[in-house]
């Protein structure tokens, strides 16, 4: 389990907005994990990104898998999270936007920063709405087409 996070509050949301203010204070000990975790000879690795880019995947990647493939949520409450949900943000998902003629802003999971997080998932909303499917869908879409 990731530190902190109050997991049981999600189906009692409202909306994305709530949604991201859940997901923004679940992002401070996950990102404050990773930190500790990685040793200061090791840190420039991670560095600026480990909280917005590092932090973000993690999280985004541990709340899909538990609301879409297990059952800690009535099929109701995971269909109505579902649609909140970011995409984790990595190489796949950059050359994929790039590739649909979107430019992510940066080219390491490292250089993400909090703008440019928002910057990719806006672009990522805009494209799943256009096609009718939620954004986090865009990970294993574009996994499976490199596969």
């Amino acid at each position: 389990m990731l530190p902190g996070l109050l997991l049981d509050e999600l189906p009692s949301l409202s909306g994305q907005t709530h949604y991201r203010e859940w997901f923004e204070a679940a992002l401070g000990p996950v990102a404050a994990t990773i930190l500790g975790l990685n040793p200061p000879e090791l840190r420039k690795g991670i560095h600026p990104g480990y909280k917005w880019g590092h932090g973000t995947k993690v999280l985004s990647l541990f709340v899909r898998d538990l609301v879409l493939f297990s059952r800690y949520f009535t099929e109701e409450e995971a269909g109505r999270i579902e649609r909140w949900l970011y995409c984790p943000i990595d190489s796949v998902v950059m050359d994929g936007l790039r590739q649909a003629g979107l430019d992510p802003g940066v080219t390491l999971i490292r250089e993400i920063d909090q703008a440019g997080f928002w910057r990719i998932q806006d672009a990522l909303s805009v494209a799943a709405e256009e096609v009718g499917v939620p954004r986090v869908w865009f990970d294993d879409v574009w996994s499976e087409t490199r596969g």
